[in-house]
């Protein structure tokens, strides 16, 4: 994840926020840092990121800025680190509105798989301003239902792996499950998922559950 850090409510690196960007180094200073480890605020902190990497926190004197960094200013704000919003619904409107609440991260639960794949890998290559996205295609269910969120109705078993399988190869992160299907259903479902990559995961809608057998990086 990219180091990212909301001030005073607001990100001040917004536009670094890509995943993928090389940026320089970069040193946020004068602020009191809340880590959300439970230990005290540090007031005057220093945080140097690196190759979009956190490498260095510690209080201002005690710290060597590496020379030529991009240094921001964060006297009388408060330094966290970045959000993680667990269930969104993207639209073309909210990256922006994302970043400028301090939200770096989200988990997708329903789009079109070309749209949502497409605002995720632009994001991660630096062409698009948005939060990091955990990325389903969209939701599967019985039935086809109506509404605004796209799902996929599946039926029988060699349906379900041939919608689950399609869905990992085009490189979702997860893979959402709308309403509860029968446990046999949702046995192969669970089955299909953990054949993809590590950090795919099935997750149940409806009952707001997430099958545990993997974990978000």
């Amino acid at each position: 994840m990219l180091a990212i850090l909301t001030m005073g409510g607001f990100l001040l690196t917004r536009l670094a926020c890509a995943q993928g960007i090389q940026a320089a180094t970069t040193v946020i200073t004068g602020g009191t840092l809340i880590d959300g480890t439970g230990r005290a605020p540090l007031k005057n902190a220093v945080v140097i990121i690196e190759a979009n990497k956190f490498t260095a926190v510690g209080k201002r004197g005690k710290l060597r800025v590496p020379a030529g960094a991009r240094t921001i200013n964060a006297a009388g704000k408060f330094i966290i680190p970045g959000l993680f919003d667990s269930h969104i619904h993207y639209r073309d409107y909210v990256p922006e509105l994302f970043l400028a609440y301090g939200i770096t991260s989200v988990i997708h639960m329903g789009n079109p798989a070309d749209y949502i794949l497409a605002q995720r890998d632009g994001i991660n290559k630096g062409e698009i301003a948005g939060p990091r996205i955990f990325a389903s295609g969209p939701s599967l269910m019985e039935l086809e239902a109506p509404g605004s969120n796209p799902t996929v109705p599946v039926g029988s078993a060699d349906h379900v792996r041939e919608t689950v399988r399609a869905l990992i190869a085009r490189g979702v992160d997860q893979i959402t499950v709308n309403i509860d299907q029968d446990p046999d259903t949702f046995a192969v479902m669970a089955e299909e998922a953990h054949k993809g990559p590590s950090d795919c995961r099935l997750y149940n809608a409806s009952a707001g559950r997430s099958d545990p057998g993997a974990e978000y990086p």
